[in-house]
C-alpha cells in the first residue's frame, strides 16, 4: 500500500504493482510502460486506479494475500505454556491435504501439539 501513494508518478512503483497484480490483465499494463508508453495514458490510469482500489479493499478485509498459503484463526496462548515464538495448533481440526503438503516439526504440550517455529527440523513427529 506504500506503493499506492506514488504509482500514479513513478513507473518504478507503477511497476512493482502491476507485477504483483499482473494475472488480473496479463501484465498488460506493465508491458506498456516497459515499452515507453507513458503513465499519464488514459488506459493506465484507470487500470492503476481500479488496482488502487482493490488493495485498499483487501486492506480492510483485514487479509494480505500470499500465494500459496493458508489462512488460520489464532488466538493468545491463555494458558501461559507457550515459550515466545511458539505456537500450539490444534491438528484435528486441519485439512488433511494441508498437512500432507507440508512437514513440521510438533511436539505436545499438554495433549495438544505445539510448532516451534525456529527450529530447523521439518519432521512430522
Amino acid at each position: 500500500m506504500g506503493d499506492a501513494n506514488s504509482f500514479f508518478s513513478s513507473k518504478r512503483a507503477a511497476l512493482r504493482v502491476l507485477v504483483n497484480h499482473g494475472e488480473k490483465d496479463g501484465f498488460t499494463a506493465a508491458r506498456m510502460i516497459l515499452s515507453g508508453i507513458p503513465l499519464d495514458e488514459t488506459y493506465l490510469q484507470n487500470h492503476l486506479s481500479i488496482l488502487m482500489n482493490d488493495e485498499r479493499k483487501s486492506l480492510k478485509g483485514g487479509r494480505i494475500p500470499i500465494p500459496d498459503s493458508y489462512y488460520l484463526m489464532g488466538t493468545a496462548d491463555p494458558t501461559g505454556i507457550l515459550d515466545r515464538q511458539n505456537v500450539s495448533l490444534d491438528m484435528r481440526r486441519f485439512h488433511k491435504r494441508l498437512l500432507q503438503a507440508y512437514d513440521y516439526s510438533f511436539k505436545k504440550i499438554n495433549g495438544q501439539i505445539s510448532y516451534n517455529q525456529t527450529t530447523d527440523l521439518f519432521k512430522l513427529c
